[in-house]
């Protein structure tokens, strides 16, 4: 049988709130690289410690927490670490800055 079926099987065999610590032990991912979740999941099939705590224990042992960049969100990563460069705005974009207020103008109106 697979180490980490295994764990699953005893997760939800031990624990009434199972499938809660199942969703948590997918957060981990999040936080960690897969091999270091996967590695932390197998020693804890080892010594039969089906729990998330203990394999949040055994990866804030053994584990490095993946860095910022690499957490962030798949849909988010494209925009941050894109090479497409970034033109300059057109100048006509800043026209109405250069312009003088118009004393007699109503002021523009607030919210919107």
């Amino acid at each position: 049988m697979n180490r980490r079926c295994g764990f699953l099987e005893g997760l939800l065999r031990t624990h009434r709130d199972g499938k809660s610590q199942a969703r948590k032990v997918l957060s981990f991912l999040g936080l960690y690289r897969r091999d270091d979740v996967l590695a932390a999941i197998d020693r804890a099939v080892r010594y039969h410690a089906f729990s998330c705590h203990s394999l949040e224990r055994i990866l804030a042992v053994q584990a490095r927490p993946r860095p910022l960049l690499e957490c962030l969100n798949d849909q988010y990563r494209p925009s941050l670490t894109d090479d497409t460069p970034v033109g300059p705005r057109p100048t006509a974009d800043y026209q109405e800055l250069l312009e003088e207020p118009d004393d007699h103008a109503p002021p523009p109106e607030a919210g919107g």
